[in-house]
């Protein structure tokens, strides 16, 4: 599967999606979130996190 990967803002929540393999190196916090080194949020320049493949349920919405 080569589905794009989904990238969340942290600043602004907007989310970017971005195909594996692009050549974007990541790195890790130190509480294992996954950011894009070298690459922010087109709109507010925020930094970029791993949120899943795009075809995934986010793991960050909320259940009613």
């Amino acid at each position: 599967m080569n589905d794009p990967l989904e990238y969340m803002c942290m600043e602004c929540g907007i989310s970017h999606y971005v195909e594996p393999g692009a050549g974007l190196e990541e790195e890790v916090a130190e509480d294992g979130t996954r950011f894009l080194r070298h690459t922010v949020c087109s709109v507010c320049g925020g930094p970029l996190a791993l949120r899943g493949r795009a075809e995934d349920e986010p793991s960050y919405r909320l259940k009613t």
